[in-house]
């Protein structure tokens, strides 16, 4: 399974702008994280399909409606979340919040998805970081 790697996370304090993850350390992200498609709580409560299933939704219908917005197509998670095809089996980061972008038997041998856009703009914007030596 990929590492997962989270943006700024804060102790609570109080901030209407917060979301409080409801985790052991009392973490909270900035409101704006909320259901943006990664996981910034500790525990992913941020990305929570109960939650974000609305704006999922929106996500998924716009990138349907503006196909050629982007020089790559979109890709659906398990629990129908969106993403770019570019982020299916990067082997690093966990995309979708059900972690089904990185399912050991979807990305492994004949079963591993055919990328049919062109990711290397997209990869220069958020890049894999390398194995340190």
């Amino acid at each position: 399974m990929a590492a997962e790697k989270f943006r700024i996370t804060t102790l609570c304090t109080g901030d209407g702008y917060e979301f409080q993850c409801g985790d052991e350390f009392n973490s909270c992200i900035y409101g704006f994280f909320l259901c943006d498609g990664i996981i910034d709580c500790p525990n992913g409560a941020d990305e929570d399909s109960a939650i974000c299933q609305a704006d999922w939704e929106k996500l998924c219908e716009k990138e349907r409606r503006f196909p050629n917005a982007k020089p790559f197509e979109m890709a659906t998670c398990n629990n129908t979340m969106c993403i770019t095809e570019c982020d299916l089996c990067d082997g690093y980061y966990i995309d979708c919040a059900d972690g089904s972008d990185e399912d050991p038997v979807l990305c492994s041998g004949e079963n591993r998805p055919q990328i049919n856009g062109d990711c290397s703009s997209y990869r220069e914007s958020y890049p894999i970081p390398t194995a340190m030596p």
